[in-house]
């Protein structure tokens, strides 16, 4: 899959299960972020990243980040949840849906 190969490409270290109990950030010269909480093995979770991805709804994740400011607070606060969808579709090559595509263009406008 796409993610496989972003990971593979990239050297991503990517966790799955982790429970996390706080998320810190770093700021001046040292920007990491640190970790701390529980891996899906059971075993304790405290290091420092460079990047950190959530894929938890965010607003949720402010109340695991230790040093949020009052801004960044009432914007994680202030997030929607939306829903994505991923539909794969076959078609014919370019050559043979070149004129369909007008076609199907000029019903709607005319519609």
């Amino acid at each position: 899959a796409i993610w496989d190969k972003i990971v593979e490409q990239d050297q991503l270290d990517i966790r799955y299960g982790v429970q996390i109990q706080s998320i810190r950030r770093q700021h001046g010269e040292n920007q990491e972020v640190i970790i701390k909480g529980t891996n899906r093995d059971g075993s304790k979770l405290n290091e420092s990243f460079d990047w950190l991805f959530l894929g938890a709804p965010l607003k949720h994740c402010a109340a695991y980040m230790e040093d949020l400011d009052a801004e960044e607070n009432e914007i994680f606060q202030s997030l929607t949840n939306y829903r994505f969808r991923t539909a794969l579709i076959s078609r014919d090559p370019e050559s043979t849906r070149a004129s369909a595509h007008c076609d199907i263009l000029i019903d709607t406008i005319f519609d």
